[in-house]
């Protein structure tokens, strides 16, 4: 079997490479700490989308004091504008919940039932499906308890 092999890597390149001193120069920028924060940041060079034949030195701005500087404006806007705020989404519950082990009272509030965990599945806010189990009082009785509707759990009184 002949794989396949990559015969070339490339990516466009702008085919004009500036210096950044020429960058601060098309600008008209005059500011010194940019122009030392330019100089300091050991960019040899950058490759752009300008061709110097048909561009004029000063035509660009870092504001909109000139022609081109209102693309820099724009892009401050945009970069600077407040986040839109959006509302969190609602899910609504899950449809089985996971009710854990707990002691309840017994009805003739005698004793205490040890009812082990299990899943019910919601009807409405203060409905849910029970299924039947088998619950164990402190000493050791078998009390069965049957399928069924109930309020949730936090909201029983009884198993």
């Amino acid at each position: 079997m002949i794989l396949p092999k990559i015969a070339a890597v490339a990516t466009a390149t702008p085919p004009h490479r500036f210096t950044q001193m020429q960058l601060l120069t098309m600008t008209g920028d005059t500011d010194a700490t940019r122009r030392g924060f330019f100089d300091r940041s050991d960019i040899a060079g950058r490759f752009l989308f300008v061709d110097p034949a048909r561009f004029a030195y000063g035509q660009m701005s870092w504001s909109g004091t000139a022609p081109g500087g209102a693309i820099f404006d724009r892009l401050d806007r945009l970069m600077t504008q407040p986040v839109q705020q959006v509302p969190a989404p609602t899910a609504p519950p899950p449809v089985d919940m996971w009710v854990p082990d707990r002691y309840v009272q017994t009805p003739q509030g005698d004793s205490s039932v040890v009812v082990p965990g299990y899943w019910g599945r919601r009807l409405s806010d203060h409905e849910v499906y029970t299924p039947s189990f088998v619950g164990a009082t402190p000493d050791g009785n078998v009390m069965n308890l049957p399928a069924g509707v109930r309020p949730p759990a936090n909201e029983r009184q009884a198993p």
